[in-house]
């Protein structure tokens, strides 16, 4: 899995959730922290599309629920 991708992806996101055009900035540990959460769930689902992932783990952190 491309890490730089969903990095990249990530960042789109949070734009799409801020209305802001560079997003909201995360630091690097939030932003390992969400590609770790990522990784693990596509990795344990390989059904939902990567794209869906990525939002549901973003949209998790944005509304401050943390389903660990």
């Amino acid at each position: 899995m491309d890490i730089t991708l969903i990095k990249k992806q990530i960042h789109s996101v949070t734009k799409s959730y801020t209305e802001q055009d560079i997003g909201l900035p995360l630091s690097q540990e939030e932003e390992e922290d969400l590609t770790k959460k990522i990784l693990s769930k596509i990795m344990n689902d390989n059904k939902e599309p990567i794209r869906d992932v990525i939002h549901d783990v973003v949209y998790s952190f944005f509304a401050g629920q943390d389903d660990e």
